[in-house]
């Protein structure tokens, strides 16, 4: 077998193969109902199990989707091999309403770990943002978290109130999930509210 010859099927099986690992097993567009599609993956914050293809992601943006537009999506370029089923959690104080102390907003929740596997590395992590009006760091779970087990934490937000008008007692609100270390969202989401901001 002459050299171009090998060199081409070298190129071949090259190419066979990333496009084998650029699958996304066992995972099913919302949309078009594609199945093990390749290419980009995005995936809803805030929507249980709303996965989108590449090509039903650009319909997403033209409103041709029947789907919340604010929802924030993240998107995954290569294939993450875990089962996101095995996580999943149960939040107490997962609704609160705020008061604000020294332009801070805090909530105390309690995390409570249903699935199989640790929470540890996992995150939590700001979904959604007042007008930019609520903003707090992402909280990595530093020990082991595993199923039947809980664990305390408090969410820290800054309350910027430049960006409110006098008088505005419109309600804000800042929604967060859980993460895995890979960056996949799972279990309850935390809504927080302030509902007046000149006080």
């Amino acid at each position: 077998m002459s050299e171009k010859k090998l060199e081409k099927e070298r190129e071949f099986f090259k190419k066979n193969k990333e496009e084998k690992s650029s699958i996304h097993k066992n995972i099913i567009c919302t949309n078009c109902f594609k199945k093990n599609f390749s290419g980009k993956r995005y995936i809803c914050c805030e929507c249980d199990n709303f996965n989108l293809c590449g090509d039903c992601e650009e319909l997403h943006t033209k409103n041709l989707i029947e789907h919340n537009l604010n929802h924030i999506f993240i998107k995954i370029n290569k294939p993450i091999n875990i089962d996101i089923n095995k996580y999943d959690t149960v939040i107490k104080g997962k609704n609160q309403n705020l008061t604000i102390k020294n332009n801070q907003a805090i909530a105390n929740i309690t995390i409570f770990n249903t699935g199989e596997e640790s929470l540890k590395d996992c995150f939590l992590s700001q979904i959604i943002f007042g007008r930019k009006v609520l903003t707090g760091k992402k909280i990595k779970i530093e020990e082991d978290v595993n199923q039947n087990e809980k664990i305390d934490c408090s969410i820290v937000m800054d309350v910027n109130k430049e960006t409110v008008k006098e008088g505005d007692t419109k309600e804000y609100i800042s929604e967060w999930r859980m993460f895995t270390k890979e960056g996949l969202p799972f279990g309850e989401i935390i809504s927080l509210y302030i509902n007046d901001l000149t006080k």
